[in-house]
Parts: structure tokens; C-alpha cells; sequence
């Protein structure tokens, strides 16, 4: 009722779903997608394709139409705004150019007005109307805007969230503050990481590691792996996760398993050294910095129960080898940086619960080194 030119459909041809686009630019409306993309390989592919190249201007969908007694192929634009809602994970391609806004069933205790379509088309008439006439005068003034996006968003959030962003920012006021506290939420480093089960499994191979110095037998990485209750590597469709499997994961970021000696043992397994290439590039949680503000060091902390649930801004100390740093001076994390003292040790602040921070960054927390 609001949208530009809506197109509301669960289910049309390959054929038709290409050139509706091409032709007219709609906002499609796509519900039951779920059901959208287990269809018909030609059906689920023509959609994949036209929501992969079409999330920004340029994407197009070559295909061969007849022309007279010939064929010829024509490129057929695929950018259009498009909303879909169904029930499950989407592709993960799709997934990863869209905006993602998870719905959860109303609890019986919670009361909503209901929706009554002709209510609701007479009270959205005249919102329309002027989202209408202010189109006139913003676009123009939208299409040369330039909105400040967050660091934490990747290249492609940001080229989804930046159209948003640019209107945001003409509304003013809170709403230029509220666009981007949501494109943290919805579309942040954490969020894109949580889709990819090869990260997830760097990222738990890195606290693994912590403190290994050159080498793990397979055994003894899986043994660790699968023990861990709030991982997913126990059951992987119904199977633990094994050697060859993890062997798989590993595959695409240039790791692979060998003959690796741990004191007078040999045995299959990997190399340290093998996966800091991967842990830089895919579990980033230590960025380097040049700040060179400095804050002095208070008491220790000694006892765990009191560094679980804490609030306030912390220091955190590691020497730069514990921390698996090396040639750089200082380290950066949520709140702040400091330069690395004298000593060699480097500190960065938290500017969050100390829980959280052991749960993001767990090789650089050692219990006696953690100072309030």
C-alpha cells in the first residue's frame, strides 16, 4: 500500500518473473519464498538470479529469445526494490545481499491491533500520497548523497543499507542515529559471520589453539571440537564431525592436514602456522592501530566469579606473544586503544561486559593477566 509500483505474487513463470522486471522496475513483493526456491530448477534458478544481480543498478539476466525465425540474446535489467517473507533460512547468496529481519510467533500474552485491509488502505492513502509528493523534491537530492556507513558493515551491506541510510539522513533528527544502530543490528560483522560454517569453525579452531605453538594431531582437535556442547560440530546431520569432513571445510582457505610431530609423537594433523593466514583474514578480532594514547594499569583482577557479569569499562593486558601478535605496537578492540608500555605487554579497553569480550576474543584473556 505504500511501496513504489507493487508487484505482490507467490509464484509466476521464469519467463514472466524476468521480464516483469525488466519492463516495469516493480517492488516485488515475494511471499512463501520458501516454497519459491524448492520449486522447479528452472523457476528457484531464474529467481536466485534475478535476486543476486538485481540487490544494486547494473545486474542484468542474459537469456535467449526469439527473435522472428532467429534467437538472440538480450540482457534483461533484474534491479528493482523486492521484499520477500517465508518461513526458514533463505539461499545463502540471497541472504547475504539482503536486509534480514527475523519475526517470531505472537506470545498469547501479547495484544495487537488486527489488520483489516480496508482499514488499512484508507489510513495508508495519505501517507502515500505524500511519500509521493516529497519524491519529487528528494530524489534528485538522494541520487548525489553521499551517507557516512559504519565500519562494521561489509562491502555489500553497505551498498544495501546505503540507499537507506542517504533517506535517514534527509528525514533528520533521531532518525539519522536509529539507521545506523539498525544496520549494526541487522546487517553487522557478527551477523554476516554467523552464515558461513567454515568461520565458525576458524574461529573456534583459533581458541583452540591458543597456546599452541607449532602443531595438533587431528584426534585431538576433533576430541576438543565435538566436546563442545554450544558448538554445532557434535551433530552435523545426525554426525559428529570427522576428519575428512573437517579436512573438507578447511579445503577452500589453503589449510590442509599433514604429518605433524607434538613431542616424540608423530601423527596426522596441522600446523599452527598454516592457519594464521585464515584467522587474519576471516576472524579479524585483533585490528591494528596507531593511536598512541596511554592509560595506566589498576589491580588485578584474581577471581573469576567477579569478571563474568561486569559492565563498566575494563583494561585488558596480554604480552603481545600470548596474544599471537607480532611486529606491531598496538592493538585495538570495542572502546578504544592504547599503546603498547615499555614492557612489551599490549592493553587495549573494552568498552564491554567482560563476559562478552572472553566469549569474542578468548586467546587474548589469561586469568592472572586481566587487570581492572
Amino acid at each position: 500500500m505504500l511501496v513504489n509500483k507493487p508487484w505482490f505474487t507467490s509464484r509466476v513463470s521464469a519467463a514472466v518473473l524476468v521480464r516483469k522486471v525488466a519492463h516495469d522496475a516493480p517492488t516485488l513483493l515475494l511471499d512463501e519464498s520458501d516454497s519459491a526456491f524448492k520449486a522447479e530448477a528452472e523457476y528457484s534458478e531464474a529467481l536466485r538470479g534475478i535476486l543476486n544481480a538485481g540487490y544494486r543498478q547494473g545486474g542484468v539476466a542474459s537469456l535467449c529469445v526469439k527473435a522472428g525465425s532467429e534467437f538472440e540474446l538480450r540482457d534483461f535489467p533484474t534491479f528493482c526494490p523486492k521484499a520477500m517473507a517465508g518461513i526458514g533460512k533463505l539461499p545463502d547468496t540471497v541472504a547475504d545481499r539482503s536486509i534480514r529481519i527475523s519475526l517470531k510467533r505472537r506470545a498469547p500474552s501479547e495484544k495487537i491491533e488486527r489488520f483489516r485491509l480496508r482499514n488499512a488502505s484508507a489510513q495508508a492513502k495519505p501517507l502515500r500520497e505524500r511519500l509521493e509528493r516529497w519524491a519529487i523534491i528528494a530524489v534528485a537530492r538522494l541520487a548525489d548523497s553521499r551517507p557516512s556507513l559504519p565500519e562494521e558493515l561489509s562491502d555489500r551491506a553497505a551498498d544495501v543499507w546505503e540507499p537507506l541510510l542517504a533517506i535517514a539522513d534527509a528525514a533528520g533528527e533521531a532518525w539519522v542515529q536509529r539507521a545506523r544502530e539498525a544496520a549494526l543490528v541487522l546487517s553487522g560483522a557478527a551477523v554476516e559471520n554467523g552464515f558461513s560454517l567454515g568461520v565458525r569453525l576458524l574461529h573456534d579452531i583459533r581458541s583452540v589453539l591458543n597456546g599452541q605453538t607449532e602443531a595438533i594431531p587431528t584426534s585431538e582437535l576433533l576430541t576438543i571440537l565435538v566436546g563442545r556442547e554450544e558448538s554445532p560440530w557434535g551433530d552435523l546431520k545426525g554426525r559428529p564431525l570427522d576428519a575428512r569432513r573437517l579436512a573438507r571445510i578447511l579445503r577452500p582457505y589453503d589449510i590442509k592436514p599433514g604429518t605433524v610431530r607434538v613431542g616424540s609423537t608423530t601423527s596426522k594433523g596441522y600446523h599452527v602456522e598454516d592457519f594464521k593466514d585464515a584467522f587474519c583474514r576471516y576472524t579479524p578480532e585483533i585490528a591494528v592501530t596507531t593511536d598512541t594514547t596511554v592509560t595506566p594499569k589498576l589491580n588485578p583482577v584474581t577471581d573469576a566469579e567477579n569478571v563474568t557479569d561486569v559492565s563498566v569499562t575494563k583494561t585488558l593486558s596480554v604480552t603481545a606473544q600470548e596474544a599471537n601478535v607480532t611486529d606491531v605496537t598496538v592493538v585495538t578492540l570495542p572502546g578504544g586503544v592504547r599503546e603498547c608500555p615499555p614492557d612489551g605487554a599490549t592493553e587495549a579497553v573494552l568498552g564491554m561486559p567482560v563476559g562478552r569480550a572472553i566469549a569474542l576474543c578468548p586467546e587474548l584473556l589469561r586469568q592472572d593477566r586481566l587487570v581492572l
